[in-house]
């Protein structure tokens, strides 16, 4: 049985990988969740763990906070790793690491290897900064994974769906751009790709995203379908989509290309995208809708 340590007391992500781990492989890992928002998990011993995934962090906040949370405590966790005979360490990081310039013209554009770190916000910078002091640590004693995950929806984190389902609380809602995708990870996808990165000890950059890519458009069919609501959904005239401010942040690309998301054969998407997000409201409460 694998040992996993996680961080993150409280946080969605750390406890959806604890419960995909106990729901689909009870009998092979053992996952302890720790809280670092004191010091106790300093006198612990890494030792006993065969992988560590370091999934607390801030999202937002002053960029001081943010650095002290996203890329100090980082390295001090990897130190301790490195120092207490951990093979693998796992860092979720962001797609927000990303330069996103190019999402700022009508339809916007699709993050691939060619495109350049340089976030846009502070907890994207901070990140950058995690992720270029970590790999400088890294040694031949233990592998370093860092995955660049796009928006996660699923289980304890319901703040995406929840998003896309406030257009369904309007009595219209206009639709455009079908041709441009967003990139999305469900729990389980996500939990999957963290699961296989402990099994086989390989390191790297992940830039995981759940398949087939949905628009902004698909998501809100398939809401509207799933919730039986009865906002108007109409298409706005080619000419004027462009001319729309909130065109490219909500409906524009982004996401990324086949060649930086395939990893394990894409085995890690144990859920396409449309019974994802069936799975996702099935447990959730929208009757305000």
């Amino acid at each position: 049985m694998k040992k996993i340590l996680v961080t993150g007391k409280t946080g969605g992500i750390s406890n959806g990988f604890r419960d995909y781990l106990s729901e689909t492989f009870s009998d092979d890992y053992d996952v302890k969740i720790i809280s670092l928002r004191d010091e106790k998990w300093k006198n612990m011993n890494f030792g006993e763990f065969d992988a560590i995934y370091h999934c607390a962090g801030l999202v937002s906040g002053p960029y001081e906070e943010l650095e002290r949370v996203n890329m100090n405590i980082s390295v001090e966790l990897f130190h301790k790793a490195i120092d207490d005979g951990v093979k693998i360490f796992i860092y979720l990081s962001s797609m927000a690491v990303y330069s996103l310039e190019n999402l700022k013209k009508p339809m916007g554009g699709i993050i691939g290897p060619d495109t350049p770190l340089n976030g846009q916000t502070a907890y994207g910078r901070s990140k950058i900064e995690a992720e270029k002091c970590l790999l400088n640590l890294e040694t031949k004693n233990i592998k370093l994974a860092i995955i660049r995950a796009p928006s996660v929806f699923g289980r304890k984190s319901e703040q995406v769906m929840e998003m896309y389902a406030k257009a369904l609380k309007l009595p219209i809602f206009p639709l455009m751009f079908d041709e441009c995708k967003r990139g999305l990870i469900y729990i389980d996808c996500l939990s999957e790709m963290v699961r296989l990165i402990a099994e086989t000890g390989q390191g790297g950059i992940y830039c995981p995203q759940n398949l087939p890519l949905y628009s902004t458009s698909d998501i809100i069919r398939e809401l509207k379908q799933i919730l039986n609501s009865r906002t108007i959904l109409f298409n706005i005239p080619r000419f004027l989509q462009i001319r729309c401010k909130f065109t490219n942040r909500r409906f524009g690309n982004q996401c990324y290309t086949d060649e930086l998301s395939r990893a394990f054969e894409n085995s890690y998407c144990v859920l396409d995208t449309k019974t994802a997000i069936q799975k996702s409201l099935s447990t959730n409460e929208y009757n305000s809708i």
